[in-house]
């Protein structure tokens, strides 16, 4: 069967067949006896997805030994201001990642080359990041909000894949009576309590209505005023019951960790989650689900955007014939086809197969497959803006240390934030 549909991160040599096209682009501004030197910039945290970039920019750099690239990494909760920082102070690097989210601050402030006019579109059946009918953006894949579990402990307790509501509750508290945390919570890393609820709001609400974040930040919709997310933090307040507790003394890695060791029953995060289990080194069989959030099985879908990070060129950079080249040699469907030999997210790159079989979570591809699953247009965005998704993620952490059960205040409290913000 063709697998156009999951991505991994995957640590082996590119074909040569990658390399055509890639020659000399020495003599650009900030060359030095015919070198130059690219700086590339992202957020890539996890052990996989480190090594399948720095095969590709070894093997990059080997078929173009006039082009040096210099990584620069770092947590996902530094990265948007950094970057910003950068620009700021004409220290730009001349490729790195950008969201859906940032892309139109970054076009507006002509941050961003426009690739309309490169090879790179013809990589996409129409899966670029786009402002204004300009193509700033190239993505190499995308990822689903599940929840993962560890299928010992399910088999141990005898629950099955929750597929409503009460499923859901019903299987966490027998997991809890058998002695196991249902859930492992590591909100000390900032953005794993975003993935949390981002699992819930996206699957109830932004999967019927792409402009959900979008109405909020404008005012449009208040929290308060709304069932919808009424009911998100209703659910998510609930949930913190079956955590381990001390969710902000738990990082992301401990969590991991529990899931791994049957501590721990699930993690609710995103389809990256299995395979960053396997990078520490543990060896154990684990599933995904989406997170169901009514009792209607047929709402229990697993919903992913048309777009995702992607890699951008800066409109700043004196060298950005090497740096299209190099965006060019990221999203070749070569690359794309390494990329999914794992099957660690969703690949939007254009005739791009894997084998059956290649991914770790392979519910999720089965899910897909089946027709459980809803693919959104490139022009979903499931975070909120940089300033709007600071208040969100502050206003929530305290409904955590709270103990979640104070849902008008939340409510409130993210509606004072957000008037705040859009100057009301």
């Amino acid at each position: 069967m063709k697998k156009t549909l999951l991505c991994a991160m995957v640590t082996v040599s590119l074909a040569a067949a990658m390399m055509t096209g890639c020659g000399s682009s020495g003599g650009e501004a900030g060359s030095e006896a015919g070198q130059v030197t690219l700086q590339f910039m992202n957020h890539t945290g996890e052990d996989r997805t480190i090594k399948y970039e720095d095969e590709l920019i070894a093997e990059f750099e080997a078929a173009n030994p006039d082009i040096k690239i210099e990584v620069q990494r770092m947590s996902m909760d530094d990265y948007t201001q950094t970057i910003q920082t950068k620009f700021a102070s004409d220290d730009a690097p001349d490729v790195f990642v950008i969201e859906q989210s940032n892309l139109e601050l970054y076009a507006k402030n002509d941050y961003l080359l426009d690739l309309s006019d490169t090879d790179i579109v013809n990589h996409y059946d129409g899966n670029m990041l786009a402002y204004d009918g300009k193509m700033y953006g190239a993505p190499l894949g995308v990822n689903a909000y599940v929840v993962t579990y560890n299928k010992s402990i399910f088999d141990k307790v005898g629950v099955e894949i929750p597929e409503t509501l009460d499923e859901f509750y019903a299987a966490c508290d027998a997991i809890q009576a058998a002695g196991y945390t249902p859930l492992a919570a590591g909100y000390q890393d900032s953005w794993v309590l975003m993935a949390d609820t981002q699992a819930e709001y996206v699957t109830s609400i932004m999967k019927d209505d792409l402009d959900a974040l979008k109405k909020l930040e404008s005012r449009e919709v208040r929290f308060a005023d709304s069932a919808d997310w009424r009911a998100v933090f209703e659910r998510f307040g609930r949930r913190l019951a079956y955590t381990q507790g001390d969710q902000f003394g738990t990082d992301w890695n401990t969590a991991c960790t529990m899931l791994a060791n049957a501590e721990a029953a699930m993690v609710i995060s995103g389809d990256w989650t299995a395979n960053n289990v396997a990078d520490m080194g543990e060896e154990v069989e684990l599933g995904a689900f989406v997170l169901p959030v009514s009792n209607n099985a047929d709402d229990t879908v697993v919903v992913y955007p048309g777009a995702g990070q992607s890699y951008a060129v800066s409109a700043a950079s004196t060298k950005q014939e090497a740096a299209i080249k190099f965006v060019d040699f990221l999203t070749t469907k070569e690359a794309g086809e390494k990329y999914v030999s794992e099957g660690i997210g969703i690949c939007v790159i254009k005739d791009v197969e894997a084998p059956e079989g290649a991914t770790t979570l392979g519910d999720v591809v089965n899910m897909i497959s089946s027709g459980k699953a809803r693919a959104l247009s490139a022009e979903a965005d499931f975070n909120f803006k940089e300033e709007y998704r600071a208040a969100f993620q502050n206003v929530v952490s305290q409904f955590v240390l709270d103990g979640g059960t104070d849902v008008d205040k939340v409510l409130a409290d993210l509606d004072s934030e957000f008037d705040r913000i859009a100057g009301n």
